[in-house]
Formats: structure tokens, sequence, C-alpha cells
């Protein structure tokens, strides 16, 4: 496995697929994951790509790593993706509205087998947060985790809702394990880290 101070840091400094993440935060989401059998990965709103890099390098050898955003993103995150896969990995690029089912349903139908980890990180206005919880969330496996960006309420951003959002599914049983991951030293920001009830993965 590499190392995975050395991913971090290189997901939030590196220009071309820098993350817009703290890497002390990113860091600790890792060490979560490391260790767990985790061979599918779905990322909403993967940007540039810099937290992509880091679920795939601690997934499983012969995990399938998905990314997800904007029809106009950059084409060069396909390249990107490919060239972090291990030799027994795969992974593709999708395009378009993470809030339609149809859309999810073609993600889905290449997956191939329910989500192990699903990272919601695109975007942070109310209506666009719960779809994206409403129809990612039960392609999860049980013992699957849901990591959310921007747990973090941040003053100088009101209309995030990924806070409001997290505050309350945090409070509910159907979920087994909650994780909140934050550096005190910067306003906003965190990941928080769901673990659905069932068999763990």
């Amino acid at each position: 496995m590499q190392n995975l101070e050395e991913v971090a840091n290189d997901a939030c400094v590196n220009r071309e697929h820098k993350a817009i993440q703290r890497p002390g935060e990113l860091l600790s989401a890792m060490k979560c994951l490391a260790g767990r059998n985790i061979r599918s990965v779905v990322e909403i709103g993967t940007c540039r790509g810099g937290s992509l890099k880091c679920w795939a390098s601690i997934a499983a050898p012969d995990a399938t790593i998905v990314g997800v955003d904007v029809p106009s993103s950059s084409p060069k995150l396909d390249e990107r993706l490919s060239s972090w896969l291990t030799s027994n990995q795969r992974g593709k690029i999708f395009r378009g509205n993470s809030r339609d089912p149809v859309f999810c349903d073609s993600v889905m139908q290449y997956l191939g087998r329910p989500i192990d980890f699903l990272f919601l990180d695109g975007a942070h206005h109310k209506r666009a947060v719960k779809m994206d919880y409403a129809i990612w969330s039960p392609h999860v496996a049980p013992g699957g985790l849901i990591g959310f960006h921007d747990v973090v309420p941040n003053p100088k951003r009101p209309t995030y809702y990924v806070p409001v959002l997290w505050n309350r599914l945090v409070r509910k049983v159907s979920w087994k394990s909650v994780i909140e991951l934050r550096d005190p030293r910067y306003i906003g920001y965190g990941i928080g880290i769901e673990e659905k009830l069932g068999e763990k993965i």
C-alpha cells in the first residue's frame, strides 16, 4: 500500500488534481477506510480528482472506482483516474446529473455491485444535498460507508446544507457508527463518515 500521508498531501497540493479538502482530514478518512475490503467506490463531485486518488489508493486490489461530475468537467480526469488504478482495478468517470435516477442507474450498472464507499461532495445547496443522499445512499451495501464533505458549519457559507443534513443523520438509528473528522485550525470543511447497519464489508 502507498504511504497514506504522501497520497493525502499530494492530493491537496498538486495543482493538476488538487482536492478541495484539508490534508489532515483526508488522511484521517483514508486511515478509517484502510484495511476494509472496499471493492467499490463512488464519489459524487470529483472535481479535479484529488480525493478520488486517495480512495483508489486504499481500495481493494480488484476494486471498481467511479467518479461522478458535471458534463463540463475536465477531459483529463479520465486519464488521471487510469493512472491511479492498480493493474486489477478498473474505473470510470461518469459525467451527468447526479440527481437523475436514470443516470444513477447507469453508474450502478457499470459498478455491478452495491457501493462499499460513497463519498458525497457535489453541489452543497439544500435540494442538491438532499437529492444526492436520497438517490445514492440506498445503493450502499450493508456495512458500507458514506462519507460527506463540509460537515462543519461555516459562517462564510450559510447556504451550505451539508452540516444540517449531517446533524440530522447522526441522530438516526439506521447507522451503526459515526465518525467526524475535522481540523480545529480551520473554519468549515470536515469529513463525516457513517457506517450502514448490517454485516461488515
